[in-house]
């Protein structure tokens, strides 16, 4: 006789995430290589309810104590908050500045192109 096991909870909650977790990351693959305008907003729409929908799994299981995140200092928050507001302010306008500059590796230096 066929021993039938359950999959539990808590595990079907861990591969819903998981699974919306990946079909973000494929949306978002497809944003950034859509060949039309049409395209791009598709996949745009589809990667919000996928990011939605993850983050509604996360907070289910959040509440019921199934995924744990230990809170972050203060500190470190704010330590992030400025690393991205740095990486942001250095990277507007970013791809027009890159294709004016040489990246040389043996420096590691940017040099602009003449």
């Amino acid at each position: 006789m066929p021993h039938h096991q359950q999959v539990s909870p808590v595990c079907i909650a861990i591969d819903c995430l998981n699974s919306t977790k990946y079909l973000a990351q494929l949306d978002t693959k497809g944003v950034l290589e859509a060949s039309t305008p049409q395209l791009k907003q598709a996949f745009s729409r589809m990667n919000q309810d996928h990011v939605a929908m993850a983050d509604e799994w996360f907070r289910l299981m959040n509440s019921r104590g199934w995924y744990q995140v230990a809170q972050a200092r203060p500190e470190t928050v704010t330590q992030a908050m400025s690393h991205l507001q740095t990486v942001i302010s250095q990277t507007q306008g970013w791809p027009a500045q890159a294709v004016q500059q040489q990246y040389q590796p043996a420096q590691g230096t940017w040099t602009q192109f003449r």
